[in-house]
């Protein structure tokens, strides 16, 4: 072959595009201090939020669901470990994973703090070692929406107080009503503290310490609502499908009905009212701290 052709040969192979490799939605992908690289770059990485619920199931097919709030779902990719530097890599990151401890993992504009749960290698040659990788989130992204985790505490404190108030209209106690607006007004005075510069570190101590007292109070009357709501709906079904008896009269069996239907509402509303009474309690602390 002529030097001639050697010199076409060679502009023809550096015309030729590079190697495609995969790349994650941004092109980087790093955890703790391991930057991944080449094959180990997943091209899609799994990822969101999933809303924890509670099923009250009852006789007849009855039930009410309680909302819990979004919990993100784990965080996995897979790739590949090749090359000459293959093993070595994987067991740097298989100590990493090890570890134990609480790691950022970046990829383009999101950001999570994250624990590992899994790392799983499935070897085929030492310098070919295909891997996955679970992570647990710890904190929620950076620029990504995920309830309260992206808001001021405070907001979201008094933005639940006044859902509980909403939803204290269902319930059939005068007292647990009025317990719910006094931690609606302590936490709306929470959050004039939090925005006002003028006030200080005493003033909002006073504040988030009078909301502590209201929630401690409204917690203490939902229970017991949530108890006799149940025991009316036991009681009425007792007799048949949801009170419903066969060859009883039409009103009677509407009558029941209504009544069971109440009793469900007041019993979804008292937990959803706990519920909302428990995580104001816990954003309350990210308040002062």
């Amino acid at each position: 072959m002529s030097i001639s052709a050697l010199s076409i040969g060679a502009s023809l192979i550096s015309a030729l595009p590079p190697a495609l490799l995969p790349t994650t939605p941004s092109g980087t992908l790093v955890l703790g201090d391991f930057v991944f690289q080449d094959y180990e770059i997943p091209t899609k990485i799994t990822w969101g939020d999933q809303q924890k619920t509670h099923v009250f199931s009852y006789p007849g097919g009855l039930r009410n669901i309680e909302s819990l709030g979004s919990e993100p779902l784990p965080i996995r990719w897979d790739g590949r470990f090749q090359g000459a530097t293959a093993m070595t890599r994987a067991r740097r990151l298989d100590v990493l994973c090890r570890s134990g401890q609480s790691l950022p993992l970046t990829w383009g504009s999101l950001s999570f703090q994250v624990l590992v749960t899994q790392f799983k290698v499935n070897q085929e040659r030492d310098w070919q070692l295909p891997y996955s990788i679970e992570c647990l989130v710890v904190a929620a992204p950076i620029g990504l929406p995920s309830g309260s985790l992206t808001a001021a505490p405070a907001t979201v404190v008094l933005g639940d107080a006044e859902t509980a108030v909403g939803l204290g209209s269902s319930v059939n106690s005068p007292t647990l009503t009025a317990a719910l607006s006094v931690v609606q007004q302590a936490a709306s005075a929470v959050q004039v503290c939090v925005t006002s510069v003028a006030s200080g570190a005493g003033s909002l101590g006073q504040s988030t310490g009078q909301l502590q007292s209201a929630l401690r109070v409204a917690s203490g009357l939902a229970g017991p609502v949530a108890a006799s709501a149940d025991s009316e709906i036991a009681a009425i079904i007792s007799g048949g499908l949801a009170g419903v008896v066969s060859g009883a009269v039409g009103p009677a069996n509407a009558s029941a009905l209504l009544a069971t239907v109440s009793a469900l509402q007041q019993a979804n509303a008292a937990r959803l009212i706990q519920g909302l009474l428990g995580r104001m309690t816990k954003n309350l602390k990210e308040v002062t701290s």
